[in-house]
């Protein structure tokens, strides 16, 4: 989440702040940090530091407009995304380039202006609340969890009726047979879970939610196949549970890692 916002001039002037949440600290102290930071990279070291680990969960974003001599400085959570915060914060700093070069004069009448400026670039990339985000979570995974139980069934019922008719050697048993039902068996719980915790994980952006959202959909599928399909099929799932947590473990922290790219939290 984005704690703090700062639009400064390379001498240190402040134009603009915004806070976001109730924080006591200097700004004044801040914005000095901000500036020695700034100045000290490009006269030193001929480039411009980005990220500062500032602790106790907090980090600072820094982007730099050489040739209009000012720069942003964002105050985030540790957990966002670097990479996402510095281009929302380069978006912002262009906006305001463009409405308010070169004087930069900001007065009480166009504060608001720039708290739209901020806004437009901040909508998209917020998450909902957690409420929110758990609704959309179940929203996609309960019709999904059908559709894919659905093609897992159609496999299983394709490749046994293949089967039908034919008589195997217990070589052709052992070295044909078995592993074909072992792979199509991991194929289709790859994509009845890896799928699912996937998107999961995508929309909840929080990994302890995902790990439950993860364990509620087990359950689900797991009961429906016992009580609405076919129990061999529960059976396959339960022979395979060491990989189904592995697979699900792998999917919902992947799907976590990318939303982290493309959403902040509030």
């Amino acid at each position: 989440m984005i704690k703090k916002i700062y639009i400064l001039n390379s001498n240190g002037r402040l134009i603009y702040s915004k806070n976001f949440v109730q924080q006591e600290q200097d700004d004044n102290l801040l914005i000095g940090f901000f500036t020695s930071i700034v100045n000290f990279s490009r006269e030193a070291l001929e480039s411009i530091i980005k990220f500062v680990d500032l602790g106790e969960g907090n980090k600072l974003i820094l982007e730099t407009k050489p040739e209009e001599e000012i720069f942003g400085a964002a105050i985030v959570s540790a957990r966002d995304n670097t990479a996402l915060v510095s281009k929302i914060l380069n978006n912002i700093l262009e906006d305001f380039i463009d409405d308010f070069s070169p004087d930069y004069n900001i007065t009480a009448k166009n504060v608001n202006h720039v708290d739209t400026i901020i806004e437009i670039n901040l909508r998209r990339k917020i998450a909902p609340s957690l409420k929110i985000r758990l609704f959309e979570t179940w929203l996609v995974l309960v019709p999904l969890g059908i559709l894919l139980t659905y093609l897992n069934i159609m496999a299983t019922e394709y490749f046994a009726s293949s089967l039908y008719f034919r008589f195997f050697s217990m070589d052709e048993i052992l070295i044909s047979i078995i592993p074909q039902v072992v792979l199509i068996s991991l194929a289709e719980l790859i994509l009845v879970f890896g799928i699912a915790n996937l998107i999961a994980g995508y929309f909840s952006l929080n990994l302890k939610l995902s790990a439950i959202n993860s364990t509620l959909y087990f359950i689900y599928i797991l009961t429906s196949y016992f009580i609405y399909v076919k129990p061999v099929l529960a059976l396959i799932i339960i022979t395979f549970f060491p990989f189904i947590i592995v697979a699900s473990l792998v999917a919902f922290y992947v799907g976590n890692m990318l939303a982290l790219q493309r959403k902040m939290l509030k």
